[in-house]
């Protein structure tokens, strides 16, 4: 019985060679063309064997099962070639070129922050000077209102008890 030969042809059977019905995956390829290779090899081998098996027509139950069976294999293959290439990626070596300052240099940089802290305190005074004054005029304005709203009562309170001693004279 003649085996069916996917990769080499029939060449191999008549030199008297036993074809290779799975090879090992090709050298020299990357390792996503060696899992696409392995990937076609397998769904052709399936193809094969249920093209042979001589049943009844398969139902979409079974090609839904075969299917979810390629697509795990293929995922698999996917991962273990993953992690064989992350293996094998050279580790890389992170320097930082951290050069300490000299004391001059370090000197210059300290009088900086102090003068740009003094500056800051002086804006952060005057900023605090000018919230005192804007409070101060907040309360006095609010004094103002109070009193001008009292005069008001005041003046209501004097009339209604005018119309009062006129009620109850009469």
């Amino acid at each position: 019985m003649k085996r069916n030969n996917f990769n080499r042809g029939d060449a191999e059977t008549r030199r008297g060679k036993e074809p290779d019905i799975c090879p090992g995956p090709p050298r020299g390829k990357t390792p996503s063309q060696r899992l696409r290779a392995s990937a076609v090899t397998i769904l052709i081998l399936f193809a094969a064997f249920h093209a042979s098996a001589q049943t009844a027509p398969a139902t979409p139950a079974e090609i839904g099962t075969w299917l979810n069976i390629a697509i795990l294999l293929i995922n698999s293959g996917c991962a273990i070639t993953m992690v064989l290439t992350a293996r094998r990626s050279a580790r890389r070596e992170v320097t930082f070129g951290f050069v300490p300052a000299g004391k001059e240099e370090f000197d210059r940089h300290v009088l900086a922050q102090a003068e740009a802290l003094k500056a800051f305190n002086g804006e952060l005074a005057a900023l605090r000077e000018e919230m005192r004054k804007d409070r101060d005029q907040i309360l006095l304005a609010g004094e103002n209102r109070v009193s001008k709203l009292h005069e008001r009562i005041n003046t209501i309170l004097e009339a209604v008890s005018e119309m009062r001693g006129r009620i109850s004279t009469h």
